[in-house]
């Protein structure tokens, strides 16, 4: 193998790792943010990776599902990836909140709380981070 194709290789592994241990970490601090006990750190892991793979499967059925009817439809294919997003959130909040009641032996409306803590978290980050890339486009004009 080219020494260039294990760098890239590797690099992506580390991303991947780095983003996993980010996803683990806020799915900690919004079950405390939610006064709920944390998971240890292996069952946190777990209930993360739980997530991923299941919402992973639902969302892409979704969106075959989604892309097909608007194919037969003769609709605008960026209208399916809209509509295929808007669909996506709820079914993503109740597979999440459902693995994550039964993993971590809570109530239902306990895990919607978390997943509704976590996805604040996340946008607050792209928020922040959209305002600071603004911030610097515009300076860099004036």
């Amino acid at each position: 193998m080219k020494p260039q194709v294990l760098l890239v290789v590797t690099c992506g592994l580390f991303v991947v790792m780095a983003y996993f241990a980010f996803e683990v970490m806020l799915f900690r601090l919004s079950c405390a943010l939610a006064r709920l006990p944390r998971p240890s750190v292996p069952r946190s892991v777990g209930i993360v990776f739980a997530v991923a793979l299941a919402v992973s499967v639902a969302e892409g059925l979704l969106g075959v599902g989604v892309t097909e009817a608007y194919l037969a439809g003769g609709y605008p294919l960026w209208e399916a990836g809209l509509v295929g997003f808007f669909l996506g959130l709820p079914l993503h909040m109740l597979v999440c909140a459902y693995i994550h009641s039964r993993m971590a032996g809570i109530r239902f409306d306990d895990g919607i709380a978390v997943w509704m803590i976590e996805k604040s978290i996340k946008f607050g980050v792209l928020l922040v981070g959209g305002a600071v890339v603004g911030l610097i486009f515009l300076i860099g004009r004036g």
